[in-house]
């Protein structure tokens, strides 16, 4: 493997990619449009303040119970674990269209480059799309980490060792588990099971790792097996570590002193290294072979034989199912649509469940005890974090976006505005509500809330979302991004989804505000059947203006 053309292919393919050239000549060049990365950032922003306050009281209870443990230790590997896990679950979406259904293929077969130097370009690209669960899940708590411990020089340069090869391991050993296997499954055929099933396998497993640390941070003290717990503090970072063998190495490197932290942070540097090395020498013999037998797929479809092609065409299915598995095909089949609609509302939850499961520290039992005060308005508050934690996904203010050149499949098809809008509500629905499901699972844990007060939460708050999906789809329909050559332009690098969030932190922390400001003059009941008059009575009315800004969008020469 030639290292001179790895590295000016990763050049194009980055460049390409993030799409570097064309915005240096739109801002720098021709000056135009320079206030878009002034108001992307600014939405950023937005969110980081937003999400910081949560962010940090978190990490400041769960460290703090873990120093009167004196498990501090167990800070890292809780982070460690869960940012592997999630690389998991979103690496499957990237790995599955980079190898098998990435258009720049089409390109890079012709030229004099080996498969290990093009696999090596793509995964390094695939690392890039990764490296956004780090930066949200790993590098905070690292960095808190540091800092409350008052680590030395070297725990630092560890760290960013540990940073910089964090998604690795969990993209190459999809690689590893994929190449072989596409030898034996037809991954065209199997494409949105293999996505779909794995993706739920490690999700489970995310869910799973956050309950079993949440409990283990809430198990009775007193019991004989806390004695043994700290007396041997390692063997219990051993045994949580067990389930992700990378993690456990990770925290040793950063835990363990200079020397030694050296020699684990070697072995983390060198088992990286070697399972990316497998990766190439495996993709070497497989990759272009599974790759071309894809493309010949294609071309020798399947001949129907008599009697096949009329049952064939004879399956029918109404418009609105069809159309609704239209949408959920493309989501899942472009990796930066899934990963930027499911981070959102699964990070965010995620988040929820650790709140949930540190619940026994100082810090948490005093935001409790606020709420224990008048606990007749967790509902309503509860509302508002479902709302927030179910509008983040993104997916409303792209959802013509994100059809690019295909929205003139849409206006081509024997279909209603009504039944396409119908059928976009309903995916984009399904994803938002993760948010709130998770938002009453960690609202039964730290407050045992009653199945009738979870069923008022998830309708009133999907009520209200849908109100701000309906405000998102009126910002995309106005301005659609069709003209994209990238999926991230058309959600990540998308106005429309930097103006959207504005509007959602502005609804979810107005309303806060006015509750609160109003709790003495407003009962708790009031406050949640205002909210779910506010979210469909304007549900209701913006209806008939979506569906008309829709039909005027599909009427336009595209």
């Amino acid at each position: 493997m030639r290292m001179k053309k790895v590295t000016s292919l990763i050049s194009v393919l980055v460049d390409s990619h993030f799409g570097i050239s064309t915005k240096k000549y739109t801002y720098f060049t021709k000056k135009q449009r320079i206030w878009e990365p002034i108001v992307i950032g600014g939405s950023i922003l937005v969110v980081i303040f937003a999400l910081y306050p949560l962010y940090h009281l978190l990490m400041r209870s769960m460290m703090d119970q873990y120093l009167q443990l004196g498990l501090e230790n167990l800070f890292i590997t809780t982070s460690v674990l869960l940012t592997g896990f999630l690389g998991f679950f979103f690496g499957i979406f990237f790995m599955v269209n980079a190898l098998f259904f990435s258009k720049d293929m089409r390109v890079l077969v012709p030229l004099p480059l080996s498969p290990s130097e093009v696999i090596s370009g793509k995964m390094f690209i695939v690392f890039l799309d990764q490296m956004f669960i780090s930066l949200a899940l790993l590098m905070p708590p690292l960095i808190y980490f540091g800092v409350r411990t008052g680590a030395g020089i070297h725990y630092w340069l560890y760290a960013a060792v540990v940073f910089l090869l964090s998604q690795v391991f969990p993209v190459t050993f999809i690689g590893l588990i994929l190449l072989p296997l596409s030898r034996y499954v037809k991954i065209n055929r199997y494409r949105d099971f293999l996505v779909f099933f794995i993706s739920a396998v490690l999700l489970v497993g995310v869910l799973v790792m956050v309950g079993v640390m949440g409990r283990m941070e809430g198990t009775d003290l007193t019991s004989e097996g806390l004695t043994r717990m700290l007396a041997d503090p390692d063997a219990l970072i051993s045994r949580v570590s067990v389930i992700y063998p990378p993690g456990l190495i990770a925290v040793r490197a950063l835990t363990t002193g200079v020397w030694k932290g050296l020699l684990w942070t070697l072995f983390y540097l060198l088992m990286n290294l070697g399972a990316f090395s497998l990766l190439v020498l495996l993709g070497k013999k497989l990759y272009y072979h599974t790759y071309t037998e894809l493309q010949e797929s294609y071309a020798s479809r399947k001949q129907f034989k008599e009697g096949e092609l009329s049952t064939f065409l004879s399956k029918q299915e109404t418009p609105l199912r069809a159309l609704t598995r239209r949408e959920w095909r493309y989501f899942l089949r472009v990796p930066s649509f899934a990963v930027n609609g499911l981070s959102s509302v699964v990070i965010f939850p995620v988040l929820l469940l650790i709140m949930a499961g540190a619940s026994g520290s100082d810090q948490i039992q005093q935001l409790l005890g606020l709420f224990e005060v008048a606990h007749g308005f967790i509902v309503p508050a509860g509302v508002l974090i479902a709302i927030l934690a179910g509008s983040l996904s993104t997916l409303a203010s792209s959802v013509f976006s994100r059809e690019g050149k295909f929205l003139r499949e849409l206006k081509a098809l024997p279909v209603s505005v009504r039944q396409i809008l119908t059928a976009k509500i309903i995916q984009v629905s399904t994803v938002s509500l993760i948010g709130p499901v998770a938002t009453i699972v960690a609202l039964f844990v730290l407050f045992g809330i009653s199945l009738f007060e979870a069923l008022v939460i998830i309708l009133t708050s999907m009520a209200c979302i849908t109100f701000l999906n309906f405000i998102q789809f009126l910002i995309d329909v106005s301005r659609p991004v069709l003209d994209w050559d990238n999926p991230q332009k058309a959600m990540k690098q998308n106005l429309n989804v930097a103006f959207s969030l504005p509007v959602i932190f502005g609804f979810v922390g107005g309303m806060g505000y006015l509750g609160y400001r109003l709790s003495d003059s407003l009962s708790p009941l009031l406050m949640t059947v205002t909210l779910l008059v506010i979210g469909l009575v304007g549900s209701l009315l913006l209806w008939r203006t979506v569906m008309s800004r829709t039909a005027r969008l599909l009427r336009r020469d595209l």
